[in-house]
């Protein structure tokens, strides 16, 4: 397990840490003075605590942290520890590039976005395909993320992007580039603009579709 604390409020953090321990310390007292152990188990279980020392604490903490980390920090009652929005999911939509084609318009493509996601971490991976054709010939993959709650309330996703190519589509070349997007969380949309090392730009629009990550174009 992978812990980043960069989404959680830290002064929450630290309180949190706190009332865990004295939970833990409460707990191990009502058990000792509940329950009557037999006298050999008793005393095994006072030699263990004598080695392991700390490391009992930790562990319960470590737990509880887990919990919060993969599960619990998406439920509203988790805002006052972990305030960022749940993008979990599979989306999909359209963007309009500035590279322009054989016809002389700006290309557009469907595209399909799938963002995986806890409270440490989040990851990208976008899928394209000619429009109307459903046949996936490109795919891109975050290398850097980062949510940024703005000032005005809303949040943004930033991040950087590596883009491949299918193996069969010779006319495209494996690129590097940024992205932007807006969460609009009453339609359950990501609307945004992109950038890459080509010097193409181009804008975006997905909408939420549902839990389940295909891990491709098509359905």
């Amino acid at each position: 397990m992978k812990l980043n604390f960069k989404y959680y409020n830290t002064g929450s953090l630290i309180l949190l840490i706190l009332v865990l321990s004295a939970i833990y310390v409460i707990f191990e007292e009502i058990i000792s003075s509940v329950i009557n152990l037999p006298d050999g188990l008793q005393e095994s279980i006072t030699t263990l605590n004598g080695y392991l020392g700390w490391l009992s604490p930790v562990a319960f903490i470590g737990l509880i942290l887990f919990l919060i980390n993969e599960y619990w920090w998406k439920n509203w009652w988790m805002n006052w520890l972990v305030n960022i929005p749940d993008l979990n999911g599979r989306y999909s939509g359209e963007l309009i590039s500035s590279y322009q084609g054989e016809d002389g318009k700006p290309v557009m493509k469907d595209c399909v976005m799938e963002i995986k996601q806890n409270a440490s971490s989040i990851h990208i991976c976008t899928y394209y395909a000619d429009k109307g054709t459903n046949v996936q010939n490109s795919m891109s993959y975050s290398v850097a993320e980062e949510v940024v709650k703005e000032k005005n309330g809303s949040f943004t996703l930033y991040y950087l992007f590596t883009n491949e190519p299918d193996n069969m589509n010779e006319a495209l070349r494996k690129h590097d580039g940024t992205a932007k997007f807006t969460y609009l969380a009453d339609k359950r949309e990501l609307v945004g603009e992109y950038y890459n090392h080509r010097l193409n730009k181009g804008a975006m629009r997905v909408r939420y579709e549902g839990k389940v990550l295909l891990h491709r174009f098509e359905k």
